[in-house]
């Protein structure tokens, strides 16, 4: 009987062991604690640039927008063009031969009169005009003749080989002699217009190069 109780006693201190050992079902849903926030790490590094995307499809051409009134046409230039104005004095002439029984009155247009372009200057077309000072009032193109009385007309030319202006006396009509100092007019302006060969090929059709006003007013020449 004893040994009975024994063993009851001990069965119950097992049990009762096993009961101390066993985890609490609590354990299985532990209590989380949060703790304190971490500090901020540092920014990354940038990363590559993506790859550019596909253009777009290109927009459709807008309407024409409508033609704009046409300007009034400007004025025609001068830069093409250079004048001068001289006199050549009585005493200023010299005498000379170009050739078999012929002699002419000379005066040389040296560069200082006409800007420092010579009369023989292959880019110019020199268009010189005379003008008598005793009785003329308008200018001439030369060649240029008129009559002093009934016994004889005087001439006035150039010779751009040389660049010479020329004033010849013919009683004839064909021989002509140097003109004395007596007959020469006293003074006889010239001008000289100098036009650069394009400009001479745009006007040609539209100005009158013989007429003096006609020049001047085409190239708006004072």
């Amino acid at each position: 009987m004893m040994k009975k109780y024994l063993f009851l006693i001990t069965m119950t201190a097992l049990s009762f062991s096993i009961i101390i050992a066993t985890p609490s079902c609590d354990d299985d849903n532990p209590e989380i604690v949060v703790g304190d926030r971490g500090e901020k790490g540092d920014k990354g590094d940038k990363g590559d640039q993506g790859v550019p995307g596909a253009t777009g499809p290109r927009g459709s051409t807008g309407a024409t927008g409508a033609t704009g009134s046409k300007g009034d046409k400007g004025d025609t230039g001068n830069a093409n063009v250079r004048k001068f104005n001289f006199e050549v004095e009585a005493s200023q002439w010299e005498s000379a031969h170009f050739g078999a029984s012929n002699s002419h009155s000379y005066f040389e247009v040296k560069p200082e009169l006409t800007g420092g372009i010579r009369l023989s200057d292959i880019n110019y077309v020199p268009l010189v005009y005379a003008r008598p000072s005793e009785i003329y009032r308008e200018y001439k193109q030369i060649p240029y003749r008129f009559n002093v009385d009934n016994n004889y007309a005087i001439l006035l030319e150039m010779s751009l080989s040389r660049h010479y202006l020329i004033m010849t006396k013919s009683t004839n009509g064909i021989t002509t002699m140097s003109v004395p100092l007596s007959e020469r007019p006293s003074k006889i302006n010239y001008t000289v217009i100098m036009i650069e060969i394009g400009a001479v090929n745009a006007a040609k059709g539209r100005v009158n190069f013989d007429n003096y006003n006609e020049v001047s007013s085409y190239f708006k020449i004072n």
